[in-house]
């Protein structure tokens, strides 16, 4: 958004619910007013947005959020290593060893603690602190890490203005301030999508490869070795998942006495117990899964589905829009996405955003996007249903 369409939308805003808003930056924050403001009226909400003074971030952190506003923190990589600012130049001396690295870690820490907080992380260049340019890559490593951790959202470093920074104050380009703005109030206004509690997996050709009425308990491939290895890596995928309390379910289009000896075989990594219920039948996949919402009692929006099959899919898509069920044969959505969080921490909402298992390994890719939900709970665990 321009500037004066930002200012036209202001001016024609008839008024709506008000949202105090509090941007936090160690820099200048006021150029984003008017742009916060406009993107609010489009949303049909009459935005207030108060500012810190310059320079004062670190001390903000240390005071209690005192609650009277929504607060947005927009970081840039200096906030983590103030000796990387723009505007400070060159340190004479260089860091001790470890010594950025403990201050990167501590001030991740203080982050998190601002539980009531929405963070935005602008990708700037980092000022160069260390002569070994490894060592800055590594303190950029380590800085993307506390960012991946809080859930940030991204901004990208196209929008780092260091002529506006240097002058101003504002570490946005002034042809960014728009686009910026735009995102603060999307991660403040967009609905979070509840945390899913359920992975629901198929089985032929996705724990296994084959078709087990096929081929039998014995033709089927999931050591790893040869055609079985991708499944192998999604079993314990699957595994890892059911340890840290995330609720496992199968669906397969085979009878019970078709699917209850492969359980039995030493090279599968999943146990019958490891499935909170497997529904073993010949309906719809969509049918199956509310069979397990009833079972569960669940509402669907908290359950995802992975299968090989795009057919499948489309059905379930189709019947059970609530269900997510994210292929890993589609392109990869690039999203401005809060990360996967452990179950300990404070719960963060997801999208499909950063997986890096090669293309070809399907099943353990899906199974990656089912794990940025952050499932926290578990459930007794049932024996094999129909």
């Amino acid at each position: 958004m321009k500037f004066l369409d930002a200012r036209r939308v202001v001016d024609q805003f008839q008024g709506g619910p008000r949202l105090d808003l509090r941007l936090a930056l160690s820099g200048n924050a006021e150029p984003f007013e008017l742009y916060c403001k406009a993107e609010g009226a489009l949303a049909g909400r009459s935005v207030s947005v108060q500012f810190l003074p310059f320079g004062t971030l670190q001390q903000h952190l240390l005071t209690p959020d005192p609650g009277d506003r929504t607060e947005v923190i927009l970081l840039t990589p200096w906030d983590f290593v103030p000796e990387a600012d723009w505007r400070s130049g060159i340190a004479l001396t260089g860091p001790g060893d470890g010594e950025l690295e403990d201050r990167i870690a501590s001030f991740g820490r203080r982050l998190e603690g601002r539980t009531g907080a929405a963070f935005c992380y602008l990708e700037a260049p980092l000022c160069p602190v260390a002569l070994d340019p490894l060592r800055n890559r590594s303190l950029s490593a380590l800085i993307d890490l506390e960012v991946s951790r809080l859930g940030a959202t991204r901004l990208p470093g196209s929008a780092f203005g260091l002529s506006s920074y240097l002058s101003t104050g504002c570490p946005v380009a002034g042809t960014h301030l728009g686009d910026v703005a735009a995102a603060i109030m999307a991660r403040l206004l967009t609905p979070v999508r509840d945390a899913k509690k359920v992975l629901v997996t198929d089985f032929d050709n996705v724990l296994w490869k084959g078709v087990l009425a096929e081929d039998g308990p014995s033709g089927v491939a999931m050591r790893p070795e040869g055609a079985g290895y991708r499944h192998f890596i999604y079993q314990t995928l699957l595994k890892r998942f059911h340890a840290d309390g995330v609720l496992i379910a199968g669906v397969t289009r085979n009878g019970p006495e078709i699917v209850q000896p492969v359980f039995a075989d030493p090279a599968m990594v999943l146990a019958e117990s490891d499935f909170v219920a497997v529904v073993a039948s010949y309906g719809a996949k969509s049918a199956q899964i509310r069979q397990l919402a009833e079972q569960l009692n669940l509402g669907l929006d908290s359950f995802v589905f992975v299968d090989d099959n795009p057919l499948e899919l489309a059905e379930v898509g189709a019947e059970l829009p609530l269900v997510t069920a994210p292929s890993a044969r589609q392109p990869r959505l690039v999203a401005q996405k809060q990360s996967a969080r452990p179950i300990t921490g404070r719960p963060r909402s997801v999208t499909a955003r950063d997986d890096h298992f090669e293309r070809g390994m399907w099943s353990a890719e899906c199974g990656m996007k089912a794990a940025r939900a952050g499932c926290s709970f578990r459930t007794p665990r049932s024996a094999l249903r129909t």
